[in-house]
């Protein structure tokens, strides 16, 4: 693998022990994924603030005893406890202060306090084509889907080796190659007063998840303008019925699908290019997809 002089550095520790061990993950994890060099991120959320027990709060801690500090601006997901009410619900003293133990140690580390799963609606936002790392499935799959940043997913504990190194190996859909539309999926006399119901956009996420599997797909016929405010085109993106953005292969007890996300014509901002599509359609009143065919559809994947 092709390494920087700067990625060099921190593997030999020369930035310091949390360095070197956030660098020697990454590394090793983009040998594995066979990723050919790494690539600069601008931003991190972190998902692994959740204590779910001894293993995840012992890697907190040891990054925060050797002086870990994010290179870049990083936010943080739930922590799974309420910080001022937790003794208003059943929560056992010795779990609530390993779980504020493990909060603690992320703030050190120079994390902002954020506190949600939903970063793309806080100040820290990133812009399109924004190269990040996130953690938080429905936080990645409206990154890539909505807002056109790029990030792949990042799972617990690697998603803070990014933000303490600033690299991720250079894969998936970090790059434009794999951000491109593989599945076209048409809503064929689907009408408007139905697209405008928030209770549709659900139905036709499990729909598509089950449809696409593993594929990106691309959404025509959408003539309702979502919003994220209504939350109409996130619950198609980022609903966990939609995707479950797991490993590839893995599958989903709603929908059967591994989906990065998606895009929706008209909604989402464009990647140029073209791609080889399967073509599905869905009609109003119908219980499945119909019109099966082959297209050459636009790859209109954001980012």
């Amino acid at each position: 693998m092709n390494l920087s002089a700067g990625d060099r550095a921190l593997l030999c520790g020369e930035n310091g022990p949390a360095a070197k061990m956030a660098m020697s993950i990454i590394v090793r994890m983009a040998e594995i994924q066979g990723a050919a060099s790494l690539l600069d991120i601008s931003q991190a959320h972190i998902d692994s603030t959740i204590y779910m027990g001894e293993a995840g709060l012992e890697f907190a801690e040891r990054l925060a005893s050797y002086g870990a500090k994010v290179t870049v601006p990083t936010s943080l997901n739930v922590s799974g406890l309420d910080e001022c009410h937790w003794r208003e619900w059943p929560v056992p003293e010795d779990w609530a202060n390993k779980a504020q133990r493990q909060m603690r140690a992320y703030q050190s580390m120079g994390c902002v306090p954020t506190w949600t799963c939903a970063p793309y609606q806080t100040f820290m936002a990133p812009k399109f084509g924004q190269q990040i790392a996130w953690g938080e499935s429905n936080a990645i799959v409206f990154a890539n889907s909505v807002i056109g940043a790029r990030t792949e997913r990042y799972p617990d504990l690697l998603d803070i080796c990014a933000a303490i190194t600033g690299r991720v190996p250079a894969i998936g859909l970090h790059l434009t190659d794999n951000r491109a539309g593989e599945l076209l999926i048409r809503l064929h006399r689907v009408p408007v007063e139905v697209q405008q119901d928030d209770s549709f956009y659900p139905v036709l996420g499990i729909l598509i998840g089950r449809l696409a599997g593993n594929r990106i797909p691309v959404i025509a016929g959408l003539e309702a303008r979502p919003t994220q405010g209504a939350g109409s085109l996130r619950r198609i993106l980022g609903s966990r019925s939609a995707v479950s953005y797991r490993r590839r292969n893995a599958r989903s007890a709603d929908s059967g699908s591994s989906l990065p996300g998606s895009h929706a014509v008209g909604s989402s901002r464009p990647h140029h290019g073209s791609a080889s599509s399967h073509s599905q359609r869905i009609d109003h009143h119908s219980r499945g997809p119909s019109g099966h065919g082959r297209t050459r559809q636009p790859a209109l994947f954001t980012g």
